[in-house]
Formats: structure tokens, C-alpha cells, sequence
């Protein structure tokens, strides 16, 4: 095989690697926001309603858009978090671990 055959090889497989780990970083960050949006409808829709846009309460406001205008930190700031131990937090009564809170406002901000 000549050196141009292995090189164009190479790259076919690196150009093969690379779409199949974009697949899989896509993959994961669906089944993310499915976590979050299962966390949300268990912590957030009753007042927040279900796409983030109830305005029944004159002091909730609507979360729709909000990743549009906050950073994921921001967000994470205004739900005002109480740590319980180094990987449990309590929002409202509700508990998550910090990888449910990430997925939780993942979800939020894609409102």
C-alpha cells in the first residue's frame, strides 16, 4: 500500500470517528434534556406550567426564552440552591443530585 493509499485511509477513519462520536455527544445531550424535562415536570410545571409559559402567579415568572437571556449559571443562581451535602441540593422542597440540577436547568434554558 502506498504512503497516499494509508494517508487517504487515515483519514477516511479519522472523518468516521469523528461523526460517530458527534452522533453520540448528540445522543447524550437528548437524553439529557429528557432527564431535565423529567426532573422539571416533577419540581417546576405545577407552577411553571409544562413549556414554562403559565402565568397564573403574579410573583412566577415565565421561563420561556430564558436561555436566551440567562447563562446556565445565572439560572442556577436564581433557583437559589441549598446544598444539603457535597452532591445533594434542595430547591423548593425538592432534592437532586448536582447532575440532575445540570440536566434540570439544561432543559429550563432550552425553554
Amino acid at each position: 500500500m502506498t504512503f497516499t493509499r494509508v494517508a487517504c485511509l487515515a483519514l477516511s477513519l479519522a472523518a468516521l470517528s469523528a461523526g460517530a462520536d458527534k452522533k453520540a455527544r448528540e445522543k447524550e445531550q437528548e437524553a439529557r434534556l429528557r432527564r431535565g424535562e423529567a426532573s422539571y415536570g416533577m419540581a417546576c410545571a405545577r407552577c411553571h406550567g409544562e413549556d414554562g409559559n403559565l402565568g397564573n402567579y403574579a410573583y412566577i415568572r415565565t421561563l420561556g426564552g430564558i436561555g436566551k437571556r440567562l447563562t446556565h449559571k445565572e439560572i442556577r443562581q436564581r433557583l437559589r440552591p441549598l446544598e444539603i451535602t457535597p452532591d445533594e441540593i434542595s430547591i423548593r422542597s425538592h432534592i437532586f443530585t448536582r447532575k440532575d440540577l445540570d440536566e434540570l436547568i439544561a432543559y429550563v434554558a432550552s425553554l
